[in-house]
C-alpha cells in the first residue's frame, strides 16, 4: 500500500484497493497515525474523494531527498496499473418502493 501510493502520489484510497484488490482501511489509518502517509486534498472526480501522498517523514524515514530517488521510479510510471471504476451516486433509502 505504502508503494502503491509513494508511485502514484496523490491517490485516492479505491484507486489504491483497485491496484490491491483489497480493502485498505486499517493499513491506510495505520500508514497515516506513523506519519508515513498524508492527506494531500480531494480528487475534482465525482464525490470528490481524499487524495493521499506520502510525507517529508516518509522521505527521511527511507533516506530520499525527493520521490525522484524513488527505485525504478520512470519505469513504474510507465505502467498501466488499474484505476478504480467511476462509483455511481448511492440512490436514498427514503426512494419509494413501486408494487
Amino acid at each position: 500500500t505504502l508503494a502503491i501510493i509513494a508511485y502514484r502520489q496523490p491517490i485516492t484510497r479505491a484507486d489504491v484497493e483497485a491496484v490491491r484488490g483489497v480493502n485498505i482501511d486499517g493499513v491506510l489509518q495505520t500508514l497515516m497515525e506513523r506519519g508515513l502517509v498524508k492527506i494531500a486534498g480531494r480528487a475534482e472526480i465525482p464525490g470528490r474523494p481524499l487524495l493521499y501522498e506520502t510525507t517529508q517523514f516518509f522521505l527521511d524515514h527511507f533516506g530520499l531527498r525527493n520521490l525522484d530517488e524513488l527505485p525504478n521510479v520512470e519505469e513504474l510510471r510507465k505502467q498501466n496499473l488499474p484505476v478504480a471504476p467511476p462509483q455511481p451516486p448511492p440512490q436514498s433509502a427514503a426512494t419509494p418502493r413501486s408494487g
